[in-house]
């Protein structure tokens, strides 16, 4: 079983923040989704679209049921343990139009 993202809306909501360092303005793209993980009901989250190789600004994803790239884990250098990259989230759309696998009885 994959990990399965729901998005119900294209989206996007733009904050701006100062960073601590040097108090310049930096603005940051907020999409909600929900995560399916077997409970009741999908826990919602938000999460940045991300930018391109070129620093452009990715487009919003679609509605859509989607789950996570494999690109976007990463191993933590200082503990060695797998995480979830949050400046590289990249979401693979979950082709609906197969249909679900059922088990065969004997």
């Amino acid at each position: 079983m994959s990990v399965k993202i729901e998005i119900v809306s294209a989206d996007v909501r733009v904050i701006e923040v100062t960073k601590k360092s040097d108090q310049t303005k930096v603005k940051l793209r907020k999409q909600e989704a929900y995560l399916h993980n077997g409970h009741a009901y999908p826990e919602r989250f938000e999460f940045s679209p991300g930018r391109d190789a070129g620093g452009v600004d990715r487009p919003a994803y679609p509605p859509g049921f989607y789950t996570v790239a494999p690109s976007s884990f990463k191993v933590n250098g200082q503990f060695g343990s797998l995480e979830l990259d949050p400046y590289n989230l990249t979401l693979l759309r979950l082709d609906e139009s197969k249909p679900a696998a059922t088990s065969a009885k004997a």
